[in-house]
């Protein structure tokens, strides 16, 4: 392709990356009085009002979405969330026992003992790709093996670690898929090919005009 040709396609792409550059940007805008200060209880209390609790995976029952929670009512009374754990699937005696030592958004710790195999424990987090779960060498410690996550067989299509035999600590977190890290690279490569494409297009016009200069 001639270095002329490589302008028209630089800048279609560079147009469509500005084009998106807007969605880069967070505009914090202040609550209004009914919405009360930016929080997770707010949220909560927005969902409520305005029957929009939607925020759900694809992999829920459509006809039985659910309407609100105990974790929703515990933000909205400005309560702690400190787990995710379905405790109500967990028995808490010497067959399966389960507690949480560390939770975040997008992870959870928990220290478990199984004493057979079979046993699962449930989170109440959706089931969505890219949900991953390890086990640790100890608490807070580096990951040792990953464990099988599957999707809860129910209309809540809710995340559902199988455990081990045995006792030890469970790390769940979110993780990018292969897909979306590859995906992320595309868009690394594809803005490094920009700037070489750029920087060929100048060297060549660079060199051609100290040629005409010197013929």
């Amino acid at each position: 392709m001639a270095a002329g040709g490589l302008w028209p396609a630089f800048l279609l792409s560079a147009l469509l990356l500005l084009s998106s550059y807007p969605y880069l940007q967070v505009e914090i805008r202040e609550p209004t009085p009914e919405q009360d200060p930016v929080s997770m209880a707010a949220l909560m209390r927005f969902q409520r009002t305005s029957d929009e609790m939607t925020g759900v995976t694809a992999w829920v029952d459509a006809e039985r979405r659910p309407l609100w929670s105990d974790m929703a009512e515990l933000w909205v009374q400005g309560k702690p969330v400190t787990t995710r754990v379905d405790y109500s699937r967990v028995p808490q005696n010497e067959t399966l026992a389960v507690n949480s030592e560390d939770a975040g958004t997008a992870h959870e710790q928990i220290f478990f003992y199984a004493a057979g195999a079979g046993q699962s424990v449930t989170f109440n987090r959706f089931w969505y790709p890219g949900w991953t779960a390890y086990l640790l060498d100890g608490k807070d410690g580096r990951p040792v093996q990953r464990l099988e996550v599957v999707r809860e067989d129910g209309p809540l299509a809710r995340v559902v670690v199988p455990i081990p035999q045995g006792e030890g600590y469970l790390l769940l977190r979110f993780e990018d898929t292969p897909l979306r890290a590859a995906a992320r690279w595309v868009t690394y490569a594809t803005a490094v090919g920009l700037l070489l494409a750029a920087g060929m297009v100048w060297l060549r016009r660079r060199a051609a005009r100290r040629g005409q200069a010197q013929g």
